[in-house]
């Protein structure tokens, strides 16, 4: 047989190969990173965070294995009543009305007299569980368990209209920043693109942006990875950070075995300090 020539028999039976079902793995819900059972919430490193950080979060926790995140000062407000009783959060799953694949999880509560039957926390966090419908409460980052902020102060929550809501997403509900450039490049009016990011201050945020600019976004991106390296140091996994407003989680489980049943107590009254 000359040399390169390919026998039939060598050949793969195609037919039977496109007969044979293929397992199609989906991808990780973004819900998944709220599971309770994922992380270490008794690493040194997550213990020792620092709370005052305007960034800075604790867990609520829900039914289900699932927890929610607030700001530290929203804390006391979303865990007990103003007379001292304790609010019962629990996760809100919305699935898809076909295939029953999960579209979105919420943390929402059942309503007082004088509320709504059902109050999410987002919605209650900004002071909007009274707003009309249309007042829509955006998740920037479409974590929608990441309810970090308050009436006063846009972190990760903010008022919007239905129209913005939409524009913030693209196929799939994941966000995008400028027409669906890499995260933290910013398009300028010369054609040119800059690296921007947002840096936690006394007053909330603001953005800082590189000094010089680029012909392409590629170069405005390292500038934005370099930044996260040089704020946050080399982290792993969902702890590191992927856009100005991605929350930092704890370290995971592992091999590790931390008893999270103590989480479960009940919060201890509002003058004491948080349990987290």
């Amino acid at each position: 047989m000359p040399d390169g020539e390919i026998l039939v028999s060598d050949l793969p039976d195609w037919e039977a190969l496109l007969a044979e079902p293929v397992a199609c793995e989906q991808p990780e819900h973004s819900s998944e990173l709220f599971r309770k059972s994922r992380y270490d919430w008794a690493h040194p490193d997550w213990l020792a965070r620092d709370l005052t950080d305007p960034f800075a979060w604790v867990p609520i926790f829900l039914n289900q294995d699932y927890f929610m995140m607030v700001s530290t000062s929203a804390y006391e407000r979303m865990t007990l009543y103003p007379e001292g009783g304790q609010k019962s959060w629990n996760v809100n799953i919305q699935r898809h009305p076909e295939d029953g694949s999960v579209r979105q999880v919420y943390a929402k509560r059942t309503g007082r007299k004088g509320e709504p039957q059902l109050v999410y926390a987002h919605r209650e966090i900004v002071g909007a569980i009274h707003a009309s419908r249309f007042q829509l409460v955006d998740h920037k980052n479409g974590l929608k368990l990441d309810n970090r902020g308050t009436e006063d102060m846009e972190i990760n929550l903010r008022w919007v209209g239905h129209g913005l809501n939409e524009r913030n997403k693209t196929p799939g509900s994941k966000r995008r920043t400028h027409l669906g450039l890499p995260t933290g490049v910013e398009p300028l009016a010369n054609g040119k693109y800059r690296g921007q990011i947002c840096v936690a201050t006394k007053g909330g945020r603001d953005a800082l942006r590189s000094e010089e600019q680029w012909d392409t976004p590629e170069p405005a991106a390292a500038w934005y990875q370099a930044q996260l390296e040089k704020r946050y140091g080399p982290q792993e996994g969902v702890h590191r950070p992927t856009s100005v407003n991605w929350p930092v989680f704890p370290p995971e489980m592992g091999d590790q075995t931390w008893e999270l049943q103590v989480l479960d107590r009940v919060p201890e009254p509002a003058e004491a300090e948080i349990p987290f």
